[in-house]
């Protein structure tokens, strides 16, 4: 059987049995729908979750790697999407950015999905958790480190510091299930101390 160059990643920490069962039933059954599948599929839990992340991608020997938070859903077409503009690609070192489509509580939708624009990455994280990333890239940066928040950004910062290009894949639609009191959701004076903690790291590189 064909299938994406891509390992799917899905990491999580806390209440084993309650994220166990997420995992399996949202964002790995989004994988299963998948109408070209994944090389590998890899859930690991661990005692936080860069640690969990982290040991997901070290079970992979794929190119390129696509990180999937539990809650969350890859749109059906997703990696058929990101293999078509993979085969598209150089050998250098590329961020491909997928659209996001929310989902809400009451199961109702967003109109359609979006590519959150573009802007200077060390202004502002536009690169969602579903953005794929080169294997030996996410290696050589060292994956991603312990943060409250943002780990995500801090890892596309570095890929693109470490010379790293974006390219948009319109097509493929992470669905990101919108959760107010979610780990990303703190108070806005935790997000500002999140976010100058992050960009103070890389400001003058």
């Amino acid at each position: 059987m064909t299938t994406a160059p891509i390992t799917v990643c899905v990491g999580t920490f806390g209440n084993e049995q309650i994220w166990s069962a997420l995992a399996h039933d949202r964002a790995m059954a989004s994988v299963d729908r998948q109408t070209l599948p994944p090389e590998h599929v890899r859930w690991c839990h661990g005692p936080d979750l860069h640690t969990a992340r982290n040991m997901a991608a070290s079970q992979s020997d794929s190119e390129w790697l696509c990180f999937l938070d539990a809650d969350d859903e890859l749109g059906p077409h997703y990696l058929e999407a990101m293999t078509e503009a993979i085969t598209r690609l150089d050998d250098n070192d590329w961020l491909l950015q997928p659209a996001t489509l929310g989902v809400y509580p009451d199961g109702s939708e967003d109109p359609s999905p979006v590519l959150i624009p573009q802007k200077p990455l060390l202004d502002g994280n536009y690169l969602i958790i579903g953005t794929l990333v080169r294997r030996s890239q996410f290696e050589r940066v060292g994956g991603f480190y312990d943060l409250p928040m943002y780990e995500d950004w801090d890892l596309w910062l570095r890929c693109s510091l470490g010379g790293a290009e974006v390219l948009q894949v319109p097509a493929a639609i992470y669905r990101v299930h919108v959760n107010t009191d979610g780990r990303n959701s703190p108070s806005r004076s935790v997000q500002i101390s999140a976010y100058h903690q992050v960009r103070s790291q890389y400001l003058h590189r």
